[in-house]
């Protein structure tokens, strides 16, 4: 069976800021993308004096997953695409002028390269994360 649950919860990330799943920094290492949850949305509290990075890698080969992060006022603060195929996407020195919150929303490329991800957010550089353990 596969658990569709993200971040170590109990619950599947949303796919809008009000449904965000709030996370601290760290690593997790099973999420999980499907052809009916197309997008990811994580917040985290920023303390506006730092700044984060996250990152994300794909289980598959042939995934290729993208990422965009707004602040509370949807401002864009970053986006990024994976390089190639397989690959990690990440976003470096993401920053708040003031203490909120940061939302990541993580979707996939490639209609056809669903499935588990792994994800790291951290304050200023982070490792990549490993990929996913197989289903």
């Amino acid at each position: 069976m596969i658990n569709n649950y993200d971040a170590n919860s109990d619950r599947d990330a949303g796919s809008t800021k009000a449904r965000a799943l709030e996370i601290t920094p760290g690593m997790y290492p099973h999420n999980y993308m499907s052809d009916v949850d197309t997008m990811d949305v994580f917040k985290f509290k920023a303390d506006g004096t730092s700044s984060y990075s996250f990152k994300v890698r794909p289980s598959s080969a042939q995934g290729l997953l993208s990422l965009q992060a707004v602040d509370d006022d949807s401002v864009q603060l970053g986006q990024s695409t994976a390089p190639n195929r397989g690959t990690v996407a990440k976003l470096e020195g993401l920053k708040l002028a003031k203490p909120g919150y940061i939302y990541v929303k993580v979707s996939y490329d490639q209609y056809e390269a669903k499935g588990p991800y792994s994800l790291a957010v951290g304050v200023g550089d982070v490792d990549s994360p490993p990929p996913p353990p197989e289903e």
